[in-house]
């Protein structure tokens, strides 16, 4: 029987390639009949990059940028047939900060601006942008404050300005994200993922009425409404790039999908297994988990989910969680310990699933 692991990140434990190396490693020294495989995917959040690099094998270009809370990095995207793949997460991502204390407030994206103004510095008229796993609740201000040539600062504290310029509409930013959640109201950026990044609920309220004052803003200057579906992704990146840039938003999932030809790798498992930090219902919201599931289901293959912690049941799955391990979360040495002794309950399990099929 053939096992494919496909797995999202554990936040702040396991990386998506540490546990589909572990996984594999464990399940081939437990079970010598069976074969164990692991897929790299992404949902457009932190990872893409590094899956598109091993798929494309595309040119990577290191450059000195920032992180989300204004400290200095060093950082690469990937160039590829005129093409430019770039990771928000990279650099304005919350793994990226070098002081998780300091306010969303005084956060933003303007490190990413950096990374795709050297881009179209080069030439460059076709960006991907990954935008998951983002600090920022900015609405893609400091993204465009960088392409301005405009010095980094706390603007979020200040009255909102935006340049008026816009001969980037032919240059073409596609835009891959796992959320379809708009920019403004009680489903948008602020009041459904700002908490995720540290704000409290004062912070969040003044985000919102942040983000309001933008959209306001550029419906004076471009006559743009820039609450849409999808805008609220990586803390409103796509709302103002899409009065700039040529946008085009798709699911990140089925980008990377198609990139590593996904759908081939799924005719040839007979099993798969799957798992992130925490299965909720947001996991079926565009996440890799509940994509996986879901095309497991559609091509009628067994299915198994491992996690951190489980919110939500689903009966015709069999989750594992790490949780019932221990009663809180646990440091990076407990994870691999727990991780290892349920990939080899999920070894008994596909042998006891091979003499099924028999």
């Amino acid at each position: 029987m053939r096992v494919l692991y496909i797995f999202d990140s554990f936040k702040n434990s396991l990386h998506t390639d540490e546990l589909g190396s572990l996984a594999v490693k464990i399940s081939s020294e437990t079970d010598s009949i069976n074969y164990y495989s692991y897929l790299p995917v992404s949902d457009g959040g932190e990872g893409s990059l590094k899956i598109v690099e091993r798929f494309t094998g595309g040119e990577k270009i290191n450059i000195h940028s920032m992180t989300a809370d204004g400290s200095t990095l060093e950082t690469y995207y990937i160039i590829k047939d005129g093409t430019a793949y770039i990771e928000v997460a990279m650099t304005s991502g919350i793994e990226k900060l070098k002081n998780r204390k300091k306010s969303i407030l005084k956060r933003n994206t303007y490190g990413t601006g950096v990374v795709i103004k050297d881009a179209i510095d080069k030439g460059i008229k076709n960006i991907v942008l990954f935008v998951g796993g983002t600090a920022t609740c900015d609405g893609g201000i400091g993204i465009i404050k960088a392409l301005n040539g405009e010095q980094r600062d706390e603007f979020l504290l200040k009255k909102l300005k935006i340049p008026e310029f816009s001969h980037y509409t032919n240059i073409k930013i596609t835009i891959a994200t796992d959320v379809n959640n708009p920019l403004l109201g009680s489903k948008g950026a602020s009041y459904v993922f700002s908490a995720q990044k540290g704000a409290s609920k004062k912070e969040t309220e003044l985000l919102e009425l942040k983000m309001q004052e933008l959209r306001d803003l550029v419906f004076l200057n471009f006559g743009q409404d820039i609450d849409f579906p999808g805008a609220g992704a990586g803390g409103g990146i796509p709302a103002l790039l899409s009065a700039y840039f040529n946008v085009n938003m798709v699911s990140g999932f089925d980008y990377i999908s198609s990139l590593i030809n996904l759908e081939s790798k799924f005719m040839e498992s007979d099993l798969i297994v799957t798992g992130e930090g925490k299965f909720d219902k947001q996991s079926y919201m565009g996440k890799v988990v509940g994509k996986v599931l879901q095309k497991a289901k559609q091509m009628n293959k067994e299915a198994m989910v491992i996690c951190g912690i489980s919110l939500i049941d689903v009966a015709e799955i069999p989750v594992f969680q790490l949780s019932a391990y221990k009663r809180s979360v646990f440091d990076k040495e407990e994870s691999v310990r727990a991780f290892s002794n349920l990939i080899k309950s999920l070894v008994l399990y596909s042998k006891l699933y091979t003499k099924k099929q028999a």
